[in-house]
């Protein structure tokens, strides 16, 4: 019996010994070896967990971390409903002003298009930083020198009168039956709440992003599917006149799912045309400047305060559209540090469109919906990160090198990764 177990345990050491040496031929055998050079920690690191993901326990870290010129090439599979495509990285490595250097203000996960942003003179002094994502998660930056408040120009007038509704809309999101997306156009920039009852009397108020929109986009989560609510969009313009909408009555089951044909024209357009200008006006707090943006697509961004002392290269002041006539241009918003990792993809390709080919039966209707903002009031884990302009996606849940649970997931359990956003799943 002791020989039958020691001939086992040999048996055992030496396969263990020929897997480990064929994994380093092989790591090193492939175009992509130079990877372990900067990154060996790692490699070693996630060579001793019980599952590690198979392109990199071969070592072709290019099949995920593909070179922007592959990216650029691939194609939307033809069942991916969203139609997005990734993003080129034309730019790859072009100087911009590092986030470290900003203080940021406001951030839209959701996605918005007309927007008008009330500043107070004590919280920016003579720059801003506006960066913005484009449906093909493209990145643009711009700097916008601010004049003096008083040199400002007005408020345009057709961002002031009236208030009317052009649409309020409700539709069921076809990948969760507990969430309704509210799509609501005015003729001029508005902000208020949204005011949601049930039968039993309870009421949720859901505030609009911050600023005033004249086209936005709320998430309303954790509905029943076959309760009867009431919807009332309390608003108030720029001048400060205070409205109500009708209320609307609806039943999430009973309403048509959400589609893409349901978005304004262009809205997966890769080509970004943005109207970035600032104004003076009157808000809560006196005189304040609104930072405006209007782009021809729905789109995420962040507004931020350049931070004192930083110097700006002259070819980046004035890039504003408004007063310039450019462009916007796309920047990399691709890891790691762009002067050796220039041909890397963007974060969106990397970590939801590389996923595809190999694990294509894990999208649908069945599995967690990726690409898409968290809802309303949901209190995501820090431990799960998010993409850039705050979209679920594969690695969200995942952990893509390897781990020791077979699916490789962030927590040590099912239950644990759910309640890590769903507290009372």
């Amino acid at each position: 019996m002791q020989r039958t177990v020691a001939i086992l345990i040999i048996l055992i050491f030496i396969m263990s010994v020929i897997f480990w040496v064929s994994a380093t031929i092989s790591h090193a055998a492939h175009d992509d070896s130079e990877c372990a050079t900067c990154h060996s920690d790692d490699v070693d690191e996630v060579q001793t967990r019980l599952y590690v993901h198979a392109p990199f326990r071969d070592g072709k870290c290019g099949a995920c971390h593909v070179s922007s010129a592959r990216a650029s090439d691939a194609t939307p599979p033809a069942e991916d409903p969203q139609g997005f495509a990734p993003k080129p990285d034309p730019l790859a490595g072009s100087e911009k002003i590092a986030s470290v250097d900003v203080h940021w203000l406001y951030e839209y996960f959701e996605p918005v298009q007309n927007l008008l942003i009330p500043l107070s003179a004590a919280e920016v002094e003579s720059m801003l930083v506006v960066e913005l994502w484009d449906q093909c998660r493209g990145e643009h930056q711009h700097v916008v020198p601010l004049p003096p408040l008083q040199q400002a120009r007005p408020l345009p007038p057709g961002i002031r009168g009236e208030v009317q509704i052009h649409s309020l809309n409700i539709a069921r999101d076809p990948n969760r039956p507990d969430t309704v997306v509210v799509e609501c156009r005015t003729n001029v920039p508005v902000r208020g709440e949204l005011r949601l009852q049930e039968k039993d009397g309870r009421a949720r108020f859901l505030s609009t992003p911050q600023g005033f929109h004249s086209r936005m986009q709320m998430r309303i989560t954790g509905l029943s599917s076959n309760t009867r609510y009431e919807l009332e969009f309390n608003y108030a313009s720029v001048d400060g006149k205070k409205q109500r909408s009708p209320i609307h009555v609806f039943i999430p089951a009973q309403l048509a799912p959400r589609t893409p044909a349901d978005a304004v024209a262009g809205e997966h357009q890769c080509e970004l045309e943005a109207d970035i200008g600032v104004y003076q006006g009157k808000c809560d707090e006196g005189m304040c400047y609104f930072l405006s943006v209007a782009a021809n697509q729905p789109i995420t961004l962040s507004v931020g305060a350049l931070k004192p002392g930083v110097d700006v290269p002259a070819h980046l002041q004035g890039t504003n559209p408004s007063t310039s006539g450019e462009k916007p241009q796309a920047n990399s918003t691709g890891g790691g540090n762009p002067g050796f990792h220039s041909g890397l993809a963007d974060g969106y390709f990397t970590n939801y469109e590389s996923c595809r080919p190999c694990h294509s039966d894990f999208f649908g209707p069945m599995s967690h919906p990726v690409d898409i903002v968290p809802g309303v009031g949901m209190d995501v884990s820090p431990e799960l990160p998010l993409l850039e302009d705050g979209r679920i996606s594969c690695m969200t849940c995942h952990v893509f090198h390897g781990g020791n649970d077979f699916y490789r997931l962030r927590f040590s359990t099912k239950k644990a990764l759910c309640h890590a956003c769903h507290d009372e799943y």
